[in-house]
């Protein structure tokens, strides 16, 4: 039942977002996918972690089908190249089993989290909540400069 409310309530929320909401959704879902990959990796249990890096791939892959270069050229390039650098770390990381270069991706996708949501917060007004994560799909950074 609880599993089934959350579903119809992600699918309210997706139906409903603004188009900078669903970008933020998609990276929050690539970061759970890359999340959920090492933990299982940690498990052993690696056609688990591959499957996880395999759906993490296919949320990068619809990031970069949304980049719109009609409306600001550069900006999409640049936006298609962190992508695509995405893309290729995942598959990368699921080839060779390296736990470290998805933690690379996910620093990427932090500081990618941390833009769309002040994007969604400027656009809107108001500061959006912060996003929770369960724990056992959250591994922490720590310092993103190094």
């Amino acid at each position: 039942m609880q599993a089934n409310a959350r579903e119809n309530y992600l699918a309210t929320e997706v139906m409903t977002a603004p188009p900078q909401k669903l970008q933020l959704l998609l990276i929050e879902g690539a970061m759970r996918f890359c999340n959920l990959a090492l933990a299982r990796w940690e498990q052993g249990d690696q056609e688990a972690a591959g499957e996880a890096l395999t759906r993490a791939q296919g949320v990068i892959t619809e990031l970069i089908a949304g980049v719109r270069p009609e409306h600001n050229r550069e900006l999409a390039r640049k936006a298609t190249s962190i992508y695509l650098y995405l893309f290729r770390t995942l598959v990368d990381a699921h080839m060779r089993h390296d736990a470290q270069m998805v933690q690379d991706a996910m620093r990427v996708l932090e500081i990618e989290r941390g833009t769309w949501q002040e994007v969604c917060r400027r656009l809107a007004g108001t500061t959006p909540p912060p996003v929770e994560m369960p724990a056992e799909d959250y591994t922490p950074l720590g310092d993103l400069s190094a």
